[in-house]
């Protein structure tokens, strides 16, 4: 039985390949058809068509691999739930995936941290907070915090929010009790970070909404162009959205640590908003 440990992957795919990889390595003799026979499962290019992304798993054939992978039952049911993670569609089913996939992982001890920074985009305030929180200006007064975000939080969610960066990693206190920025980060498959972050920018985007009605014209910049461009200028076009980003990074990182400050939430949306013309 292979060493491998499934509970290291948000992609069937790629543990299947390591998999496969492995048992080469401790058995030479080991190959896709003796596998699929081991599962079997007709023909000798089933696993290898899984492993490149030519076809999907079956509900059918689970029962056969699970076996052919010696997999005990916690096993079993996160490798069947993250087939249906990896090959889903629609984005509210694919979070409740993901929801299960990491609550099996949080019986692992060792999974319990990484996985509650995936948590970090699950709450739109959590990167408002961490960016307040080291202006060290509220002294743990939550309720002074709470009310500066806009929207407001409660004075509970502040605190939970201080709380969760600090368990996760995200902000330390140092020896002076004053807090500071770590380089914490969120590391997952991209599928993953997909997921969660799909979900920050929705909410996001719906409270975009209301803040043309509420946040006055002194105080924001909204504003949107329509254009026709070729695919070649597209890339052109994401690529200086990036640079732009860098740009506004190195910029607010200039700034004087006593100067006034206030957090601020900056989106770009790049969106096609027809088909490509002219082919098809």
């Amino acid at each position: 039985m292979s060493s491998i440990n499934i509970f290291d992957y948000f992609d069937y795919r790629e543990y299947l390949t390591v998999y496969y990889k492995i048992m080469k390595r401790e058995n030479p003799k080991f190959s896709h058809r003796s596998f699929l026979a081991k599962a079997d499962i007709p023909g000798t290019v089933f696993l290898q068509r899984i492993m490149t992304g030519q076809r999907k798993i079956s509900s059918k054939y689970i029962p056969n691999l699970v076996r052919a992978l010696q997999l005990k039952k916690r096993e079993a049911n996160y490798f069947s739930i993250m087939i249906k993670f990896l090959d889903e569609k629609d984005p509210t089913q694919k979070q409740e995936h993901l929801r299960e996939l990491m609550r099996l992982r949080q019986k692992v001890e060792k999974y319990r941290i990484d996985d509650k920074r995936l948590n970090f985009f699950s709450k739109w305030y959590y990167p408002i907070i961490r960016e307040l929180i080291v202006t060290n200006i509220f002294n743990d007064n939550f309720g002074s915090m709470a009310s500066v975000i806009v929207p407001p939080i409660t004075s509970k969610q502040a605190e939970d929010g201080v709380k969760y960066l600090i368990e996760s990693g995200f902000v330390e206190i140092g020896k002076d009790g004053r807090y500071r920025l770590t380089n914490a980060n969120i590391t997952s498959g991209a599928e993953v970070s997909s997921v969660i972050v799909a979900g920050y920018h929705k909410t996001n985007l719906d409270m975009s909404k209301d803040a043309i009605d509420t946040i006055s014209r002194e105080k924001r910049d909204i504003s949107s162009l329509t254009l026709t461009v070729t695919p070649e200028e597209l890339t052109i076009i994401k690529r200086e959205i990036k640079e732009f980003r860098s740009h506004l990074m190195n910029l607010v990182g200039a700034t004087p640590k006593d100067s006034p400050k206030l957090v601020c939430h900056v989106g770009f949306q790049l969106l096609p908003k027809s088909d490509i013309i002219g082919e098809g």
